[in-house]
């Protein structure tokens, strides 16, 4: 078994993918990913799975940044009316 999968194992608190998350959690799983692909000690085909996995939690916190902001000029639109 590769390290990466037994380091995950040792660390329970860490995020997996498929988790349902909040912003907070998809930086938090980003992160994680950043600090293993920055070890540098894990296998080509580990970090290219780490590397879009990665890729698609940042996406999923622009996709929620550009609710937030849509929610909130919503709201503000309708402050202007009232």
């Amino acid at each position: 078994m590769h390290k990466i999968f037994r380091r995950r194992k040792k660390c329970s608190h860490m995020l997996k993918k498929g988790d349902n998350m909040n912003f907070e959690g998809s930086i938090k799983r980003a992160e994680e990913i950043i600090e293993r692909l920055s070890s540098g000690d894990i296998p080509l085909d580990d970090a290219i799975k780490l590397y879009k996995e990665g890729a698609e939690e940042l996406a999923a916190c622009r996709r929620m940044i550009e609710d937030a902001e849509k929610t909130v000029m919503k709201v503000t639109e309708a402050e202007d009316l009232e």
